[in-house]
C-alpha cells in the first residue's frame, strides 16, 4: 500500500509542476498555486478511483484524499 500511496504522490506532484511549469511563463495569468485541479485520491486503497478538486497549491503541500478516505 506504501508503493500505490507514493506512485499516487507521484502522479500528482506530476500535475503540481506542470501547473506551475505553465504559470512560470511571463504572460501566463494568475496564481499557480490558487488554480482549481482534479487529483487523484492518495489513500493508497486498491478499489479506489476517487479523484478531488482542491487548489495546486494544497495539492502540493500535503496528502490529497478524497472525504472519509485516510
Amino acid at each position: 500500500m506504501a508503493e500505490r500511496r507514493a506512485l499516487l504522490r507521484e502522479a500528482n506532484a506530476a500535475v503540481v509542476a506542470q501547473v506551475r511549469g505553465f504559470h512560470a511563463r511571463p504572460w501566463a495569468p494568475g496564481d499557480a498555486d490558487s488554480v482549481v485541479q482534479e487529483f487523484v485520491c492518495e489513500c493508497g486503497d486498491v478499489p479506489c478511483v476517487a479523484t478531488v478538486r482542491v487548489a495546486v497549491g494544497v495539492a502540493s503541500s500535503a496528502p490529497v484524499l478524497a472525504p472519509g478516505h485516510g
